[in-house]
C-alpha cells in the first residue's frame, strides 16, 4: 500500500509537471503569435506612413517645378519681347 501511495503521488506530480509545461508552451506560442501580429501591424503602418510622406514630398516638388516652369515661360516671353524691341530699334538706326 505504501508503494501504491508513492506511485500515485509521483503520477500526480508528473501530470502536474506535464500540465505546467503544456501551459508554458501554450502561453509562449500565444505570446509569439501576438508579437508577430503587432510587428506586422507596425510594419504596415510604417509602409503607409512612408508612402504618404513620399506622396507629400512629390506633390511639393511638383508644385516647385510648376512654379519654376511658369517663371521660365514668363521670363522667356518678357525676354523675347525685349529682344524683338531692341532688334527693331537696331533696324531703325542703320
Amino acid at each position: 500500500m505504501a508503494a501504491s501511495v508513492g506511485s500515485e503521488t509521483s503520477s500526480l506530480a508528473e501530470n502536474r509537471s506535464k500540465t505546467f509545461l503544456s501551459d508554458m508552451y501554450h502561453n509562449h506560442v500565444t505570446k509569439q503569435s501576438n508579437d508577430r501580429q503587432k510587428i506586422d501591424r507596425s510594419r504596415r503602418q510604417l509602409v503607409e506612413n512612408c508612402s504618404r510622406t513620399t506622396e507629400i514630398a512629390v506633390e511639393y516638388l511638383n508644385e516647385g517645378v510648376a512654379k519654376a516652369y511658369m517663371n521660365e515661360s514668363r521670363l522667356n516671353a518678357i525676354t523675347s519681347v525685349g529682344l524683338n524691341m531692341k532688334g527693331f530699334s537696331f533696324a531703325e538706326v542703320k
